[in-house]
């Protein structure tokens, strides 16, 4: 799956779950700082395989950037 798929050259993507304070101050943080994103839930796959490869640990919240870091 191509995270990059459905962003344009300034929108972040944010993988996080509604039920989290962590997402939730994140997306906070966003929205004040006027940073475009997109919030997707994380499947199973991408908790335990992507995320855990991007980010080091199987976690969320976790922000791609445009650039796909």
């Amino acid at each position: 799956m191509n995270d990059n798929a459905c962003q344009d050259d300034k929108t972040h993507l944010l993988y996080a779950v509604q039920c989290s304070w962590f997402s939730a101050k994140v997306r906070s943080h966003l929205i004040h700082k006027r940073i475009p994103y997109i919030e997707k839930m994380p499947t199973f796959w991408q908790y335990k395989v992507t995320l855990a490869r991007k980010a080091g640990s199987a976690a969320v919240p976790v922000i791609v950037t445009p650039d796909g870091q």
